[in-house]
């Protein structure tokens, strides 16, 4: 496998939601199951956020994701996502008000 596709949704609602937001995607033992079989293919998050304050729990889907497979990783999008929070809230906000 090469590639691997992961949606979170409703069961009567293709929804697209981040982790742990009402979805029924088992998202901890999925990635649990992949890290235990030395996965190296790529992961594919598909989320949709419906406004800006959905940004957030966005990130931290793709932040658990990196977590898993890559610490280093993870800690290195942490600092850059501290020193770009300010930018990204701004433009993103103006991005869901046009």
């Amino acid at each position: 496998m090469k590639c691997l596709h992961l949606s979170d949704c409703q069961d009567n609602f293709d929804a697209h939601l981040p982790f742990g937001q009402g979805g029924g995607l088992p998202v901890d033992e999925i990635l649990a199951q992949l890290k235990k079989t030395d996965y190296s293919g790529f992961i594919n998050l598909e989320l949709l956020p419906r406004s800006w304050k959905d940004i957030r729990p966005l990130i931290d889907s793709y932040l658990k994701v990196v977590r898993t497979f890559s610490r280093k990783k993870y800690f290195k999008t942490k600092i850059r996502l501290f020193f770009y929070s300010i930018l990204l809230r701004t433009k993103v906000k103006d991005a869901f008000q046009k």
